[in-house]
């Protein structure tokens, strides 16, 4: 019989824990709301909503994502360099915000916002509510998933979680990211090289962050991150791509019957006639562009018996925030990874989705963790027709270094392409092939996983922007520890700064906190800031810097000029203070003719009649601005 201080003991364990899980709260299936943006008003601060999709709906104090899904530029011309990237534009774009209020379908935020989104109707910019549980959350065994992509919305999971996160279940973005090409819907001819066509006998392209502009959404071509179709007859779709990038897929059929279809090519993967299997998508930037994306689609097979497949579906994006994350007792997996691609028979097969992205801010792990972000398979096929590519690996970034937790595993690496079954004959004569039938593996297939550097505050983002005659600075933070101040300092030359203002910080605080800090009187021309975060024990580190133009509202007047006895006046208009600055002068080499001369009037005289006829260049520097002109000595 047991002591009765053990009983007591274990009643004591037993109510402590019953107590902590009910005090957090319970998840899973689909946790966030989802609406597509359709308007944002001039000042930035106003958003305008479709339907609601997901979980719930929005209400005033909620925290939510900002997010475009696309809009970038390709390249669009028919040719071996269709669906690279020229331009990114705003696809990418994320912001964190709180609402203010509501009213109908307008969104009133509590701050304007300070990266750009477009809403055209090929950029797709989404809100997403993001739940906050102030007193932990525990995710059940079914686990937590999110809304598939869908076309308008959808994609993501996305919560902070003030304490721990516990994960009796896991939390799955898989396969919700962009969509998978479908298989062609009729037959082909052989040999064809077409990288963008709206002809349906062709397989589809998967989706990636650009939208065809020509509706051609069939042929070999990629779509930016999504994998292009397999070509006739019978070739397999290229792989999704995220920061890794898809296969190519396999070959068209070249079966060993001379006159039959295409099977007057050699098998061993030379021929020119084989270069029809989709094309991987092409890989994207996230590691340094501050941008986040959903894994790219496979693209679909090439098929004429009905017996090919479609693309992959790529991942999504999960974006967590959280003091602990515990995996309990179990080891378990927080995913966005791409999807297989089904098997084809005697048709060419769809290719693998890249795999999505993962954010995590958080202090510690405990029990055993994998997160992933793998691209999928390519499908396998039959005899001598194409397998899909596989495709690319996502992206897992952490906002500190988990280096020294080992007991979580990271994985973003890439699908395999599809296969034939080993020792099949193709071509005439006929040639022994096998494996992935002249499909090819990308020498940057594997995703990136991204530990930061602790910093003593955790900041996740800092940009600013030009308001009429001001500029607004604006950053958050994850989490804070012993967060003295912020001292925002500003240079003309983004070499030498000085301070500028100081904002208080939160001491050491779990969870997002938002500041801002008004720039009243810029520089003229181009202003850099940077923050200087300080600790309460005095140590201090910097955060990356960023520009922001400022055309001047002061003018300065030169008068005469030309000028033919060398005396010049100059007049400063504009400034809200007395005026006090220096002026120089140079030849047009550059050489300083004279140096750091001083003023204090808005209206002074300068005397050059000893200097040699010609043109120079005078720099004048006030306070706020700096102005450079000409003057001409006659």
């Amino acid at each position: 019989m047991k002591p009765l201080s053990y009983v007591i003991q274990l009643l004591i364990i037993f109510t402590f824990f019953s107590f902590y899980l009910k005090a957090q709260t319970n998840i899973s299936g689909i946790i966030n709301a989802y609406a597509p943006v359709t308007t944002i008003n001039g000042g930035r601060n106003v958003i305008t909503i479709g339907s609601t999709s997901g979980t719930g709906s929005f209400a005033s104090t909620d925290r939510v994502l900002i997010i475009q899904m696309k809009g970038a530029t390709i390249d669009d011309q028919e040719r071996n360099t269709y669906g690279q990237i020229l331009n990114y534009n705003n696809a990418g774009n994320y912001e964190l915000a709180t609402i203010s209020s509501i009213s109908g379908n307008n969104i009133t935020l509590t701050q304007a916002l300070v990266k750009n989104f477009s809403t055209g109707a090929n950029d797709f910019t989404q809100i997403v509510r993001m739940p906050t549980y102030a007193t932990g959350a525990n995710v059940q065994a079914a686990g937590v998933t999110g809304l598939a992509w869908n076309g308008t919305v959808g994609g993501i999971i996305a919560m902070n979680v003030t304490g721990t996160l516990t994960l009796n279940g896991n939390i799955s973005a898989n396969g919700l990211g962009f969509r998978g090409g479908n298989m062609s819907t009729s037959g082909g001819n052989c040999s064809i090289t077409t990288y963008r066509t709206n002809g349906t006998f062709l397989g589809y392209k998967g989706e990636g962050i650009a939208v065809e502009p020509n509706g051609s959404l069939n042929g070999r071509g990629a779509l930016a991150n999504g994998g292009g179709g397999g070509n006739g007859h019978n070739a397999g779709g290229g792989g999704g791509s995220n920061v890794g990038q898809g296969g190519t897929g396999g070959r068209e059929w070249a079966g060993p019957i001379i006159g039959g279809w295409c099977g007057v090519q050699d098998g061993t993967c030379n021929n020119i006639n084989n270069s029809v299997g989709g094309i991987g998508g092409y890989v994207l930037n996230s590691t340094t562009s501050g941008k986040y994306f959903l894994g790219g689609g496979g693209g679909g097979g090439q098929q004429d018996n009905n017996v090919s497949s479609n693309g992959g579906n790529g991942g999504g994006l999960i974006l967590i925030f959280a003091n602990t994350i515990n995996a309990n007792s179990a080891a378990r997996t927080i995913s966005a990874n791409g999807l297989d691609a089904l098997d084809a028979q005697f048709d060419g097969a769809g290719a693998g989705g890249a795999g999505g992205t993962v954010l995590i801010s958080a202090n510690n792990f405990t029990g055993n963790l994998n997160v992933n972000a793998n691209g999928g398979k390519g499908g396998n096929t039959t005899g001598c027709h194409g397998p899909g590519g596989g495709g690319g690996g996502g992206f897992i970034q952490y906002t500190n270094n988990i280096s020294n937790f080992l007991n979580v595993s990271n994985s973003a690496t890439a699908g395999l392409n599809g296969t034939q079954p080993a020792g099949t004959n193709c071509g005439s004569p006929a040639v022994a092939v096998g494996n992935n039938f002249c499909g090819t593996v990308s020498p940057i297939a594997t995703g990136t996983v991204l530990n930061q550097t602790p910093l003593p505050v955790r900041l996740i983002s800092f940009s600013g922007k030009k308001i009429t005659n001001y500029h607004l600075l604006v950053w958050q933070t994850a989490s804070e520890e012993n967060n003295s101040h912020f001292a925002v300092e500003r240079s003309n030359d983004g070499r030498d700064f000085e301070a500028i203002g100081e904002i208080d910080g939160n001491g050491t605080f779990v969870g997002l906190r938002e500041y801002s800090f008004k720039d009243l009187q810029p520089l003229s021309y181009w202003n850099y800031y940077r923050l200087k975060q300080v600790d309460f024990n005095g140590e201090y580190v910097y955060s990356n810097i960023i520009a922001i133009r400022n055309e001047p509202s002061s003018n300065v007047t030169i008068f005469p000029n030309p000028s033919t006895d060398g005396n010049i006046n100059i007049e400063i208009t504009g400034e809200n203070q007395p005026i006090k600055g220096v002026w120089s002068l140079s030849d047009l080499q550059g050489k300083e003719v004279i140096r750091n001369q001083s003023f204090e009037k808005n209206l002074f005289e300068i005397h050059l009649n000893h200097l040699p006829k010609g043109m120079y260049i005078i720099n004048i520097k006030t306070q706020n601005y700096i102005w450079q002109r000409k003057i001409i000595l006659q």
